[in-house]
Protein backbone atom coordinates (compact mmCIF):
# COMPACT_ATOMS: atom_id res chain seq x y z
CA UNK A 1 0.00 0.00 0.00
CA UNK A 2 1.29 3.50 -0.88
CA UNK A 3 0.24 6.95 0.33
CA UNK A 4 0.06 10.56 -0.84
CA UNK A 5 -0.12 13.76 1.22
CA UNK A 6 -2.45 16.61 0.24
CA UNK A 7 -1.88 20.36 0.68
CA UNK A 8 -3.25 20.24 4.23
CA UNK A 9 -0.80 17.55 5.25
CA UNK A 10 -3.41 14.80 5.33
CA UNK A 11 -2.23 11.34 4.30
CA UNK A 12 -4.40 9.41 1.85
CA UNK A 13 -3.98 5.68 1.22
CA UNK A 14 -3.70 4.62 -2.41
CA UNK A 15 -4.73 1.25 -3.77
CA UNK A 16 -1.97 -0.96 -5.08
CA UNK A 17 -1.40 -0.86 -8.80
CA UNK A 18 -2.98 -3.53 -10.99
CA UNK A 19 -0.88 -6.34 -12.39
CA UNK A 20 1.56 -5.31 -15.07
CA UNK A 21 2.10 -1.83 -13.64
CA UNK A 22 4.15 -0.09 -10.99
CA UNK A 23 3.86 2.99 -8.82
CA UNK A 24 5.98 5.96 -9.93
CA UNK A 25 6.27 9.65 -9.12
CA UNK A 26 3.80 11.79 -11.03
CA UNK A 27 5.53 13.97 -13.63
CA UNK A 28 3.68 16.86 -15.34
CA UNK A 29 5.32 18.65 -18.28
CA UNK A 30 8.67 17.16 -17.27
CA UNK A 31 8.37 18.29 -13.64
CA UNK A 32 8.00 15.90 -10.72
CA UNK A 33 4.95 16.66 -8.58
CA UNK A 34 5.78 16.33 -4.91
CA UNK A 35 3.85 13.78 -2.86
CA UNK A 36 1.88 12.46 -5.82
CA UNK A 37 2.39 9.11 -7.48
CA UNK A 38 0.63 7.21 -10.25
CA UNK A 39 0.48 3.69 -11.65
CA UNK A 40 2.28 3.20 -14.96
CA UNK A 41 2.38 0.11 -17.14
CA UNK A 42 5.48 -2.08 -17.07
CA UNK A 43 7.50 -1.12 -20.16
CA UNK A 44 8.61 -3.43 -22.95
CA UNK A 45 11.40 -5.78 -21.95
CA UNK A 46 9.75 -6.32 -18.56
CA UNK A 47 6.72 -7.95 -16.97
CA UNK A 48 4.92 -7.34 -13.70
CA UNK A 49 3.96 -9.51 -10.81
CA UNK A 50 0.40 -10.56 -10.19
CA UNK A 51 -2.33 -8.08 -9.20
CA UNK A 52 -1.38 -5.92 -6.18
CA UNK A 53 2.34 -6.31 -6.85
CA UNK A 54 3.90 -2.95 -7.72
CA UNK A 55 7.06 -4.28 -9.39
CA UNK A 56 8.29 -4.90 -12.91
CA UNK A 57 10.86 -7.62 -13.62
CA UNK A 58 13.24 -7.52 -16.57
CA UNK A 59 13.06 -10.42 -19.00
CA UNK A 60 16.07 -12.60 -18.14
CA UNK A 61 19.23 -13.10 -20.16
CA UNK A 62 18.89 -15.81 -22.78
CA UNK A 63 16.20 -16.49 -25.32
CA UNK A 64 13.49 -14.12 -24.07
CA UNK A 65 11.91 -10.74 -24.86
CA UNK A 66 8.68 -8.83 -24.24
CA UNK A 67 7.39 -6.40 -26.86
CA UNK A 68 4.15 -5.44 -25.11
CA UNK A 69 3.61 -3.10 -22.18
CA UNK A 70 1.60 -3.95 -19.10
CA UNK A 71 2.32 -7.67 -19.12
CA UNK A 72 2.33 -9.58 -15.85
CA UNK A 73 2.66 -13.05 -14.36
CA UNK A 74 -0.74 -14.61 -13.83
CA UNK A 75 0.36 -16.74 -10.90
CA UNK A 76 2.91 -14.33 -9.49
CA UNK A 77 5.85 -16.69 -9.92
CA UNK A 78 6.12 -17.69 -13.58
CA UNK A 79 7.85 -15.52 -16.17
CA UNK A 80 5.78 -13.69 -18.77
CA UNK A 81 8.25 -13.16 -21.62
CA UNK A 82 8.17 -14.41 -25.18
CA UNK A 83 10.68 -16.84 -26.64
CA UNK A 84 13.23 -15.68 -29.17
CA UNK A 85 13.27 -17.73 -32.36
CA UNK A 86 15.46 -20.83 -32.39
CA UNK A 87 19.17 -20.13 -32.31
CA UNK A 88 18.88 -16.56 -31.00
CA UNK A 89 19.22 -14.93 -27.57
CA UNK A 90 19.49 -11.60 -25.72
CA UNK A 91 22.93 -11.34 -24.11
CA UNK A 92 22.12 -8.78 -21.39
CA UNK A 93 18.41 -9.47 -20.91
CA UNK A 94 15.52 -6.96 -21.02
CA UNK A 95 14.81 -7.84 -24.66
CA UNK A 96 12.16 -5.43 -25.98
CA UNK A 97 11.31 -6.98 -29.35
CA UNK A 98 12.32 -9.82 -31.69
CA UNK A 99 15.14 -7.65 -33.04
CA UNK A 100 16.74 -7.73 -29.58
CA UNK A 101 17.40 -11.44 -30.15
CA UNK A 102 20.79 -12.03 -31.77
CA UNK A 103 22.27 -15.18 -33.30
CA UNK A 104 23.81 -17.48 -30.69
CA UNK A 105 27.64 -17.59 -30.72
CA UNK A 106 30.04 -20.08 -32.29
CA UNK A 107 29.81 -23.73 -31.28
CA UNK A 108 26.19 -23.64 -30.12
CA UNK A 109 23.13 -25.54 -31.27
CA UNK A 110 21.06 -23.12 -33.31
CA UNK A 111 18.28 -25.62 -33.97
CA UNK A 112 16.64 -25.13 -30.58
CA UNK A 113 15.44 -22.42 -28.21
CA UNK A 114 18.21 -20.72 -26.27
CA UNK A 115 16.62 -21.00 -22.84
CA UNK A 116 18.52 -19.40 -19.97
CA UNK A 117 21.85 -19.33 -21.84
CA UNK A 118 23.33 -18.41 -25.21
CA UNK A 119 21.94 -21.67 -26.69
CA UNK A 120 23.26 -25.07 -25.63
CA UNK A 121 26.62 -26.27 -26.89
CA UNK A 122 26.86 -28.66 -29.81
CA UNK A 123 27.83 -32.28 -29.08
CA UNK A 124 31.49 -32.56 -28.08
CA UNK A 125 31.73 -28.84 -27.26
CA UNK A 126 32.09 -27.04 -23.93
CA UNK A 127 31.91 -23.45 -22.70
CA UNK A 128 33.52 -21.16 -20.13
CA UNK A 129 30.71 -18.60 -20.11
CA UNK A 130 26.99 -19.30 -19.98
CA UNK A 131 26.32 -16.46 -22.40
CA UNK A 132 29.28 -16.84 -24.76
CA UNK A 133 30.73 -19.22 -27.34
CA UNK A 134 31.38 -22.96 -27.01
CA UNK A 135 34.77 -24.52 -27.76
CA UNK A 136 35.58 -27.84 -29.41
CA UNK A 137 36.42 -30.53 -26.87
CA UNK A 138 40.10 -31.59 -26.88
CA UNK A 139 40.62 -34.88 -28.70
CA UNK A 140 42.16 -36.97 -25.93
CA UNK A 141 41.56 -37.60 -22.26
CA UNK A 142 38.35 -35.62 -21.72
CA UNK A 143 34.75 -35.66 -22.85
CA UNK A 144 32.32 -32.76 -23.17
CA UNK A 145 28.58 -32.87 -22.55
CA UNK A 146 25.92 -30.56 -21.09
CA UNK A 147 28.19 -27.59 -21.90
CA UNK A 148 31.10 -28.61 -19.65
CA UNK A 149 34.33 -30.63 -19.81
CA UNK A 150 35.03 -33.72 -17.66
CA UNK A 151 37.95 -36.14 -17.31
CA UNK A 152 37.77 -39.43 -19.22
CA UNK A 153 38.40 -42.96 -17.95
CA UNK A 154 42.08 -43.89 -17.94
CA UNK A 155 43.30 -40.30 -17.62
CA UNK A 156 44.43 -38.03 -14.80
CA UNK A 157 44.44 -34.24 -14.41
CA UNK A 158 45.90 -32.09 -11.67
CA UNK A 159 43.88 -29.22 -10.19
CA UNK A 160 46.69 -27.91 -7.97
CA UNK A 161 47.27 -24.84 -10.15
CA UNK A 162 43.69 -23.70 -10.73
CA UNK A 163 40.50 -23.29 -8.72
CA UNK A 164 38.51 -26.51 -8.85
CA UNK A 165 35.85 -25.17 -6.46
CA UNK A 166 35.13 -22.30 -8.83
CA UNK A 167 34.81 -24.73 -11.74
CA UNK A 168 32.50 -27.03 -9.77
CA UNK A 169 30.23 -24.09 -8.93
CA UNK A 170 30.27 -23.06 -12.58
CA UNK A 171 29.31 -26.58 -13.74
CA UNK A 172 26.59 -26.86 -11.10
CA UNK A 173 25.21 -23.56 -12.37
CA UNK A 174 25.35 -24.76 -15.99
CA UNK A 175 23.26 -27.77 -14.99
CA UNK A 176 20.54 -25.42 -13.74
CA UNK A 177 18.29 -25.01 -16.76
CA UNK A 178 15.69 -22.62 -15.32
CA UNK A 179 15.82 -19.08 -13.98
CA UNK A 180 17.09 -20.21 -10.56
CA UNK A 181 20.70 -20.21 -11.76
CA UNK A 182 23.13 -17.85 -9.96
CA UNK A 183 24.04 -14.64 -11.75
CA UNK A 184 27.46 -14.45 -10.07
CA UNK A 185 28.57 -17.87 -11.35
CA UNK A 186 27.88 -17.64 -15.07
CA UNK A 187 31.56 -17.58 -16.08
CA UNK A 188 34.65 -19.66 -15.25
CA UNK A 189 37.75 -17.45 -15.26
CA UNK A 190 40.34 -20.10 -14.43
CA UNK A 191 42.24 -22.49 -16.68
CA UNK A 192 41.39 -26.14 -17.16
CA UNK A 193 44.14 -28.70 -16.42
CA UNK A 194 45.67 -30.93 -19.08
CA UNK A 195 44.65 -34.61 -19.10
CA UNK A 196 47.53 -37.12 -18.86
CA UNK A 197 47.17 -40.75 -19.88
CA UNK A 198 47.65 -43.05 -16.88
CA UNK A 199 50.36 -45.73 -17.09
CA UNK A 200 47.70 -48.29 -16.21
CA UNK A 201 44.35 -47.00 -17.40
CA UNK A 202 42.24 -49.19 -15.11
CA UNK A 203 43.69 -47.39 -12.08
CA UNK A 204 42.28 -44.00 -13.20
CA UNK A 205 38.62 -44.96 -13.00
CA UNK A 206 36.99 -41.48 -12.89
CA UNK A 207 33.64 -43.17 -12.34
CA UNK A 208 32.59 -41.30 -9.19
CA UNK A 209 33.72 -37.71 -9.71
CA UNK A 210 34.42 -36.72 -13.30
CA UNK A 211 35.36 -33.16 -12.35
CA UNK A 212 38.01 -33.90 -9.73
CA UNK A 213 38.68 -37.38 -11.09
CA UNK A 214 39.08 -40.44 -8.89
CA UNK A 215 41.37 -43.45 -8.71
CA UNK A 216 40.12 -47.02 -8.66
CA UNK A 217 39.67 -48.57 -5.22
CA UNK A 218 42.98 -49.07 -3.46
CA UNK A 219 44.95 -46.45 -5.46
CA UNK A 220 45.84 -42.84 -4.69
CA UNK A 221 48.35 -40.14 -5.64
CA UNK A 222 49.75 -38.80 -8.89
CA UNK A 223 48.47 -40.88 -11.82
CA UNK A 224 46.99 -43.26 -9.22
CA UNK A 225 50.36 -44.99 -8.77
CA UNK A 226 50.37 -45.39 -4.95
CA UNK A 227 48.46 -47.74 -2.70
CA UNK A 228 45.80 -46.31 -0.43
CA UNK A 229 45.64 -46.97 3.30
CA UNK A 230 44.80 -50.58 4.20
CA UNK A 231 46.15 -51.72 0.83
CA UNK A 232 49.58 -53.13 0.09
CA UNK A 233 51.59 -53.50 -3.14
CA UNK A 234 52.15 -56.98 -4.55
CA UNK A 235 53.25 -57.89 -8.07
CA UNK A 236 52.48 -54.35 -9.27
CA UNK A 237 48.95 -54.26 -7.83
CA UNK A 238 47.40 -52.85 -4.66
CA UNK A 239 45.59 -55.52 -2.66
CA UNK A 240 43.54 -55.11 0.53
CA UNK A 241 45.49 -55.76 3.70
CA UNK A 242 44.18 -58.97 5.29
CA UNK A 243 42.79 -59.04 8.81
CA UNK A 244 45.35 -59.96 11.49
CA UNK A 245 44.08 -63.48 12.05
CA UNK A 246 44.09 -64.21 8.35
CA UNK A 247 47.52 -62.67 8.02
CA UNK A 248 48.85 -64.96 10.77
CA UNK A 249 47.18 -67.97 9.17
CA UNK A 250 48.53 -67.16 5.70
CA UNK A 251 52.00 -66.51 7.10
CA UNK A 252 51.93 -69.81 8.97
CA UNK A 253 50.89 -71.72 5.86
CA UNK A 254 53.64 -70.04 3.83
CA UNK A 255 56.24 -70.89 6.50
CA UNK A 256 55.07 -74.52 6.66
CA UNK A 257 55.24 -74.85 2.88
CA UNK A 258 58.68 -73.25 2.87
CA UNK A 259 59.86 -75.60 5.65
CA UNK A 260 58.57 -78.66 3.75
CA UNK A 261 60.30 -77.47 0.59
CA UNK A 262 63.60 -77.02 2.41
CA UNK A 263 63.20 -80.40 4.09
CA UNK A 264 62.58 -82.14 0.76
CA UNK A 265 65.47 -80.27 -0.79
CA UNK A 266 67.78 -81.29 2.03
CA UNK A 267 66.59 -84.91 1.88
CA UNK A 268 67.12 -85.04 -1.89
CA UNK A 269 70.61 -83.63 -1.45
CA UNK A 270 71.52 -86.29 1.17
CA UNK A 271 70.22 -89.12 -0.99
CA UNK A 272 72.23 -87.93 -3.99
CA UNK A 273 75.32 -87.51 -1.86
CA UNK A 274 75.07 -91.10 -0.54
CA UNK A 275 74.66 -92.41 -4.06
CA UNK A 276 77.90 -90.87 -5.28
CA UNK A 277 79.99 -91.27 -2.11
CA UNK A 278 82.59 -94.12 -2.38
CA UNK A 279 82.07 -97.08 -0.07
Amino acid sequence: MSASIDCNGNEHQLRRCPGGSRLEDLVVFGTKVDNLRECTSCPTGTYGGHVNDDTCQACPRGGFYQDQVGQYSLDGTSMNCKNCTEGTFVRDGSGKDPLSCKVCPTGTNKNGLAGFRACSCLDNYFRRDRFDKCELCPQEGVHCKNDYMAIGQGYYWNWSYTNIDEYKRFVENLLTFNDSYKNDTTRFNGSLPIAHKCLKSDRCANDVDQITGNCAEGYIGWMCTNCDEEFFPIFGFCRPCPALKYFILESSVILIILALFLFLLFKTYRNQKRRFDPL
